[in-house]
C-alpha cells in the first residue's frame, strides 16, 4: 500500500476507520455508558457501509454493482433495525458479500489502491 497515492476520500475513510476502531478498542478499557457503546457500534457499521458503497463503482458487471450497493446500504441500516435472527443473517451476508465479489471480479481494486 502506497500511502502517498491515496486520494482524499480514501484518507477521510481511513481516518474515520481508525477513529471508530480506536473507540471500539477503548470500550475494553473504559467503562462507557450503554448509549455510548451503541453509538460507537452504530458508527462502525455506518463507516463500513460507506466503504462498501464507495467500492461498488469499481465492479465491472452491473449485477455486482447492484449487489455491492445493496450490501453497503444494508450494513448502514442494520444497526437501526429491530434485532432478530433474519436481520443477523442478512447482516452477516451483507458484510461478507463485498469480499466474495472482490474475489469474483479480478478487475476490482482494493479500497486503499488508487486507480
Amino acid at each position: 500500500m502506497n500511502i502517498q497515492r491515496l486520494n482524499y476520500l480514501n484518507w477521510i475513510m481511513l481516518v474515520m476507520l481508525c477513529l471508530v476502531f480506536g473507540g471500539k478498542l477503548s470500550t475494553w478499557f473504559i467503562d462507557y455508558s450503554d448509549e455510548t457503546k451503541n453509538s460507537i457500534a452504530s458508527a462502525m457499521f455506518v463507516v463500513i457501509g460507506i466503504c462498501y458503497l464507495s467500492n461498488t463503482t469499481k465492479y465491472s458487471k452491473n449485477w455486482m454493482k447492484i449487489l455491492g450497493f445493496l450490501s453497503g446500504i444494508f450494513v448502514i441500516v442494520f444497526k437501526f433495525l429491530d434485532q432478530n435472527t433474519m436481520v443477523f443473517i442478512l447482516a452477516f451476508t451483507s458484510l461478507i458479500t463485498p469480499f466474495v465479489l472482490n474475489k469474483i471480479d479480478k478487475n476490482t481494486w482494493s479500497f486503499f489502491q488508487n486507480n
